[in-house]
């Protein structure tokens, strides 16, 4: 576990991963479910690179209700 958390803080620190990753990472390695938020920005992230574009994405998570037009988060996904 000791090596994991230091690979964590590695890419960190590398910009490797963002922070809400690194959370989410370190999270799971201490078996905290994550919020919903975080959640929301990995199912964002893993969408983006199935989808071809950036517009089917963002179309796709507008009409699913995960964000609004302007690219935030719903309320429900907070």
């Amino acid at each position: 576990m000791k090596q994991k958390i230091i690979k964590i803080a590695e890419d960190l620190k590398q910009g490797t991963i963002t922070e809400t990753k690194a959370r989410t990472l370190l999270l799971g390695l201490f078996g905290v479910i994550s919020s919903a938020s975080e959640l929301a920005q990995e199912f964002k992230e893993y969408t983006e690179k199935l989808l071809l574009s950036e517009k089917d994405t963002t179309d796709f998570l507008i009409r699913t209700g995960i964000i609004d037009k302007n690219g935030d988060l719903t309320e429900h996904y907070k």
